[in-house]
């Protein structure tokens, strides 16, 4: 019901609000699996205005009703929209608030951030992940790798690589590295590189 009322595709066009009403009557019947349907439809619908304004309205409750995935999901349609600087907000608020953030939801946050270019910001996010009992996956490296390369960190990126001595980064963070070396003209660097590559039979 709530896909058919927020879509309006084969509608007239129509200002879709979440009203206070319904919100009210959705909380107080503890209906929280509709919420969620709630604010991915109408994230999907692009209007994140009023999902941004439903979330205020939860926080004011002081309870937390969005699940991880439904964070996700909302995480994921703002990066669509290329609204990188709401996503990292609803993340802070929403993991203030006591949201527990999986590898995806700290894989959209990392993207966001190395997007950005702040390395530093990055690399915390990798260790909040550590604190949080979160194993950063060889796609967390690889993406951080990959910003390193971009903002010309070639050195610290195989360090990284040498640090982390993990089998599945395969040839992905060396090809980043070779690329950076070959664009900058230090073509002795990447020859090595190619050297160190065998020597680590990758």
């Amino acid at each position: 019901v709530i896909n058919d009322v927020i879509d309006n595709t084969h509608w007239e066009p129509v200002s879709f609000k979440i009203s206070d009403d319904l919100f009210d009557a959705l909380m107080e019947e503890n209906m929280i699996k509709a919420v969620h349907g709630l604010l991915t439809e109408t994230a999907r619908d692009e209007q994140f205005t009023e999902v941004i304004h439903t979330l205020i309205k939860m926080k004011r409750r002081g309870v937390l009703v969005v699940s991880t995935k439904t964070c996700n999901f909302i995480m994921s349609q703002l990066i669509k929209e290329d609204l990188e600087d709401i996503v990292e907000q609803v993340y802070r608020v929403l993991r203030r608030d006591g949201m527990i953030p999986n590898l995806y939801t700290y894989g959209l946050l990392l993207y966001v951030i190395c997007k950005k270019g702040c390395l530093k910001e990055a690399w915390n996010v990798i260790e909040e992940m550590k604190e949080a009992g979160v194993e950063p996956d060889d796609l967390t490296y690889r993406m951080y790798i990959y910003a390193l390369c971009c903002n010309g960190k070639t050195d610290l990126a195989f360090q990284l690589v040498k640090k982390l001595n993990k089998p599945l980064l395969n040839v992905y963070p060396y090809y980043y590295i070779i690329q950076v070396m070959v664009l900058q003209s230090k073509l002795q660097e990447a020859e090595d590189m190619f050297l160190e590559m065998k020597i680590r039979e990758v």
